[in-house]
């Protein structure tokens, strides 16, 4: 791949960015003018010819607005003379005009560039929507040790206590990185305990960097911690946006502990 092609790639994903934020201008400016040209677009039309081409861009940025946020995946990419193309995946948060919240996408994306008068030219796109079923579910595990902790009584006006907890941890294994916890706790006389909790996690998964949020729902017996977990839906960023999972942990109350977390990305 030439160096030229490998900076256009970048140039690209900037126009991607603009244009899920309703801003076709970028896109338009590296797609060319001349045929051939095609897009075969999600709907599952084929729209050909340069002008065509373009009218699609224009009416399918209309339906974006600000706060779309995506990123491509690269999985091949290439040029060689005058041509180039790339595939891979687009995983995006869809901000839609008439529509409250973020909406998921997955694309599956081809996309071939012809040089022309001396710069790149998008020519042809094809993309569609991943499949559900197609979505691989992962699974991770990892060594959760606390740093510290700091238990706040914020309720005893009656019995038993209601208790903030605050702790700092580090994930080695598959998951590698620091997560920063707050927890609420009912705490009972024999120190059993039932907990609800909300920690951020900074670092990699699977290799892929962000951060997410994990909400939890843990009981205390006899200084032992069991726990479910799962991914706050829309919280997951950088390569971690579109994550979701489900899992647990378990281990020794405020130490240590073994977590797993069964995952995909949407």
């Amino acid at each position: 791949m030439t160096e030229d092609f490998e900076h256009f790639l970048q140039v690209r994903e900037q126009a991607s960015a603009a244009y899920i934020e309703g801003d076709v201008a970028p896109l338009a400016a590296i797609t060319s003018r001349n045929d051939p040209s095609s897009f075969m677009p999600p709907s599952g039309a084929v729209v050909t010819g340069a002008e065509a081409v373009r009218k699609a861009y224009g009416d399918g940025a209309s339906h974006f607005r600000k706060g779309s946020r995506g990123r491509f995946e690269i999985f091949q990419a290439d040029s060689a003379g005058d041509l180039g193309f790339f595939t891979g995946l687009h995983r995006a948060e869809m901000s839609l005009q008439g529509r409250e919240g973020a909406v998921p996408m997955a694309l599956r994306e081809t996309e071939i560039f012809r040089r022309e008068d001396g710069a790149w030219k998008l020519v042809h796109r094809h993309a569609d929507f991943m499949k559900r079923e197609a979505l691989k579910r992962l699974q991770a595990e990892a060594q959760i040790t606390v740093h510290s902790s700091e238990v706040k009584p914020y309720d005893e006006t009656a019995s038993p206590p209601l208790l903030e907890i605050r702790l700092s941890e580090t994930f080695t294994g598959d998951m590698e990185g620091e997560s920063t916890v707050r927890a609420l706790q009912v705490r009972r006389d024999d120190r059993s305990a039932s907990m609800v909790s909300l920690q951020r996690f900074c670092g990699s998964l699977g290799g892929r960097h962000g951060t997410c949020v994990l909400q939890g729902s843990e009981v205390v017996e006899s200084g032992k911690i069991k726990a479910t977990w799962c991914v706050v839906p829309r919280s997951g960023t950088g390569d971690l946006a579109g994550l979701r999972g489900e899992g647990g942990f378990e281990g020794d109350f405020g130490k240590a502990s073994r977590g797993t977390l069964d995952y995909w990305f949407e």
